[in-house]
């Protein structure tokens, strides 16, 4: 038996220490600031309460002026170069692009990572007196993920020369069924003993367990709680109507019982896949936005995309963050390894805050 936890009580979080500041100052009026004595008042000190504001977004240009240079003297005839000196243009993801770094990285954050489709985000640079077409942001998108490609192809050899791989299949179907009520009962305690598996789990998270002492506990104390399960749902089978959602998962969990269980014999492997699950979230909800007038080349921009942008977080990335940098840098580097540095789960955090600043 698993001791139940107890929950402490939390008051409210801190506002995060990286966001700006702007202090208020309130202060009594100087006739108050007079005891009834005659003498001055002396502060002795201060209340400070925070509070969270928000600032619409801003669109700016950004200029870029490039100073042309010539000889006035001798016109050039001195000299077998040019003429006119004219310093470099600046690299830039998209060439002849009027779209920066920070804008690419909102538009594809905004649509990858907050589901929001292009026709919306058009509406929203409307209200802020820009004219942004949806094809125009939609080519950017592409011409973007098209340059990201060497990574993806890194990416992907990473997760494939790992030692596990968990993946999970987009479609997401909820299901009702009018009896449910009849078997709640049954349900209930098939719950209780997977409330159980999941307790063990929390407490090797909790203790942060090495995978070989994650491995001792779940022989100690999941292996007895599965055995006790398996038997639990041979004895309800023959009980609950097949074509039910209970009997449906009785059926399922019994016919794939090795596949279920074998987390227990590896203690990097997990009860579920609910990290795969979870990363493809934005994926489903964005479902409908995936295509870019059903060309291929839009669900490849949306698949780099949703990796390069779920790897980030996983790896505790600001994803906006990311992509501006990544897009500054990409111009620029040839090298694999110099790829391969820019990957989520290589690059260099004093990067990253140096493209922010």
């Amino acid at each position: 038996m698993i001791p139940a936890h107890t929950r402490k009580k939390r008051g409210r979080k801190p506002l995060p220490e990286h966001l700006p500041r702007v202090e208020i100052i309130h202060d009594l009026p100087e006739e108050q600031k007079v005891c009834a004595c005659g003498a001055a008042l002396s502060r002795i000190g201060q209340d400070t309460c925070e509070k969270l504001d928000y600032v619409p977004a801003k669109v700016r240009v950004l200029r870029h002026i490039r100073y042309k240079y010539a000889c006035k003297c001798c016109e050039g005839v001195e000299d077998d170069g040019p003429t006119v000196k004219i310093a470099p243009a600046p690299v830039q993801l998209i060439e002849k692009s009027m779209a920066t770094d920070g804008l690419l990285a909102h538009i594809i954050v905004s649509k990858f990572a907050d589901a929001l489709p292009l026709y919306r985000q058009q509406k929203i640079f409307a209200r802020l007196g820009v004219d942004l077409s949806r094809a125009a942001m939609a080519n950017w998108v592409v011409q973007a993920a098209e340059r990201c490609a060497p990574l993806i192809e890194l990416l992907e050899q990473e997760i494939r020369s790992g030692p596990l791989i968990q993946m999970d299949e987009t479609p997401l179907q909820v299901l009702k069924e009018p009896g449910r009520a009849n078997t709640k009962t049954l349900a209930d305690e098939a719950l209780d003993y997977i409330g159980k598996l999941y307790q063990i789990e929390k407490l090797a998270r909790e203790s942060q367990m090495s995978i070989e002492q994650i491995h001792v506990l779940r022989q100690e104390k999941t292996q007895p709680i599965l055995e006790a399960f398996e038997k639990w749902l041979q004895k309800t089978q023959p009980l609950t109507p097949p074509q039910g959602l209970l009997g449906i998962a009785i059926n399922y969990a019994l016919r794939n019982w090795d596949k279920l269980t074998v987390y227990t014999g590896d203690g990097r492997l997990k009860p579920d896949n609910n990290a795969a699950e979870n990363a493809i979230r934005p994926f489903v909800l964005g479902r409908k936005n995936w295509l870019f007038a059903g060309a291929p080349n839009g669900a490849d921009a949306a698949a780099n995309f949703f990796s390069l942008i779920e790897t980030a977080r996983a790896n505790g990335l600001e994803p906006h963050s990311y992509l501006r940098c990544l897009f500054e840098q990409l111009p620029i580097v040839k090298d694999p390894n110099e790829y391969r540095a820019l990957l989520p789960q290589n690059i260099d955090p004093e990067l990253i805050s140096a493209s922010r600043a």
